[in-house]
């Protein structure tokens, strides 16, 4: 294990809506790991067009110098609190950006006056979520209907 001061610098860098086509045959292969999960209900053609449109944001987290994560954010407004939903996280060795990926959406969340953060993930991210101050509300559990 690599002594603290040999850690590589995080970086997470906000991607303006006007650049998302700038980077995203960069980042569509890392958006696509995420993405997957959910490929019944939105593809990656449809996340690149709610990016560019500003329905959602881009953030790059850049570990040295390379890139190694993407988080897609959106803020929603409900009747009585704002959240930031962290709608996809993917990348690499997430033990070693995570922490500081959220740390920034932290503080992006209160700048924007929001009352919370929420995330969907796989069940594998659960073993992160706890450690990363996230409780868990609920579970989604889906039935897919045969049409015929």
């Amino acid at each position: 294990m690599a002594a603290q001061s040999d850690k590589l610098p995080v970086k997470v860098s906000l991607v303006q809506r006007d650049r998302v086509d700038m980077v995203w045959a960069v980042v569509s292969p890392i958006v696509a790991m995420s993405q997957r999960r959910v490929a019944n209900d939105v593809g990656l053609d449809e996340i690149r067009g709610d990016l560019i449109n500003g329905g959602q944001q881009l953030w790059l987290i850049t570990v040295g110098d390379k890139l190694t994560a993407v988080i897609i954010t959106m803020i929603i407004q409900h009747p009585r609190r704002k959240i930031l939903h962290l709608s996809h996280i993917a990348g690499m060795h997430m033990k070693v950006w995570l922490e500081d990926a959220l740390d920034t959406m932290v503080e992006v969340a209160e700048k924007m006056g929001c009352s919370a953060i929420e995330a969907n993930g796989r069940l594998g991210w659960s073993k992160h979520a706890a450690k990363l101050g996230f409780e868990e509300k609920s579970r989604v559990y889906e039935m897919e209907l045969k049409h015929g």
